[in-house]
């Protein structure tokens, strides 16, 4: 049986900019919750929930906490908004360890 994966991150604040990762093997789904659009990101998904609120680090937990809300896939792998990933095979890799 085939497992479904999606990579989830969030923004808020400027903290961070969206950028778009190498193309993963394996993920089918690219999911980023953020404040505001980013341009330019081809791969991410976005879903705008602004929190007006709450502070942009407490806001980007909530996804952060439960990433499998946002997406109907098997898996939910969590990808924080300051990391880059360099190489195709880094979510294939974590998948494979759950």
């Amino acid at each position: 049986m085939v497992k479904t994966i999606a990579l989830v991150t969030s923004i808020y604040g400027d903290h961070d900019y969206l950028v778009d990762p190498p193309e993963q093997d394996g993920v089918d789904e690219y999911i980023a919750v953020v404040d505001r659009h980013y341009d330019g990101c081809r791969l991410w998904q976005q879903i705008i929930e602004p929190r007006p609120h709450l502070h942009p680090r407490m806001a980007a937990k909530i996804p952060k906490c439960q990433p499998w809300l946002y997406t109907d896939a098997d898996y939910a792998l969590w990808v924080d908004g300051s990391a880059r990933l360099k190489h195709e095979g880094v979510a294939e890799w974590a998948a494979a360890h759950l």
